[in-house]
């Protein structure tokens, strides 16, 4: 359960940083336009198509993470730890 937890808080993580530049893109105090086009997608035609990568791109590294923090869990319960000698 806590291993869940801590991927959801990663998760949440990214989503304000993706978010957080995503509204600094839009209000345009960082990236460059092009001649009032977002992306050469037409005036406002690429906003869905940009939150739809964003959802994309935070779900391969959620996968990502999961299968780490999955493939470390699986490691310890096949090869418990060394038991100190006395």
């Amino acid at each position: 359960m806590r291993t869940l937890g801590r991927t959801l808080v990663i998760i949440l993580a990214a989503l304000l940083v993706a978010g957080a530049a995503y509204a600094l893109g839009s209000a345009g105090l960082i990236g460059a336009t092009t001649g009032g086009m977002h992306g050469g997608h037409g005036p406002g035609g690429g906003e869905a198509f940009a939150v739809g990568e964003i959802v994309k791109n935070l779900g391969i590294i959620a996968a990502i993470v999961a299968l780490v923090v999955g493939g470390s869990a699986l490691a310890k319960r096949i090869r418990p730890a060394p038991q100190p000698s006395l």
